[in-house]
C-alpha cells in the first residue's frame, strides 16, 4: 500500500523511516504533554457518560440527566468506540484519553504520507509540516482529551489517502 502512496518506489524505505520517526515523536511529545485529568470544558463528560451508558448495557442515554433520557444530540459512533475501551479496561480515564494520543500519532504518520505523495514534495518539507502539527499546542491539547478531534483528524486524513 505504501508503494502506491508515494510516487517514487525508491523512496519507500526513507518514507518508512520518516513515518516511524514522526509517529514516535508524536507519541513522545504527546506523552510529555499528556493531561491525566478530565478537562471540564467542552463535551468530554458527555462522551464519557454516553460511553458508560452503552458499556453498562443501558442504551444510548444521558445518565447524568434526570430520567436518563435517550441522547438525540450526538451521533453514537465515538461513544460506541469509547464503550468498547470501557468494556475492556473499565472507567480508567487515562486509557480513554490515550486513544486520542494514539489517533494523534496515527494522524502524524498518515499526514506525512498525504503530503509526501504530492508531486514534487520534498521529504523534508513533508516531515517539517507534520512536525509543526506534532509540536502545535492545540494539537497536543486535543491529543489528551476525550473528544472526537483526533479520531476525526486521523479518519479524515485516511479518507484523503484513498
Amino acid at each position: 500500500m505504501m508503494d502506491q502512496l508515494v510516487h517514487d518506489n525508491g523512496k519507500t524505505a526513507a518514507v518508512r523511516r520518516h513515518i516511524t520517526a514522526l509517529v514516535l515523536a508524536a507519541l513522545a511529545v504527546g506523552a510529555l504533554a499528556f493531561n491525566f485529568r478530565l478537562i471540564c470544558a467542552g463535551d468530554n463528560a458527555e462522551y464519557l457518560i454516553l460511553a458508560k451508558s452503552i458499556a453498562e448495557g443501558r442504551g444510548y442515554r444521558m445518565l447524568a440527566e434526570p430520567g436518563a433520557p435517550t441522547e438525540t444530540k450526538r451521533p453514537p459512533g465515538y461513544p460506541l468506540f469509547l464503550a468498547g475501551w470501557m468494556w475492556l479496561f473499565g472507567e480508567r480515564l487515562w486509557v480513554l484519553k490515550a486513544t486520542s494520543l494514539v489517533c494523534f500519532a496515527g494522524a502524524a504518520g498518515l499526514g506525512y504520507l498525504l503530503v509526501a505523495r504530492q508531486p514534487g514534495a520534498a521529504p523534508w518539507i513533508a516531515a517539517g509540516g507534520i512536525l509543526m502539527f506534532v509540536l502545535n499546542e492545540n494539537s497536543l491539547h486535543y491529543a489528551s482529551v476525550v473528544g472526537t478531534e483526533m479520531p476525526f483528524t486521523l479518519l479524515g486524513i485516511g479518507a484523503l489517502l484513498t
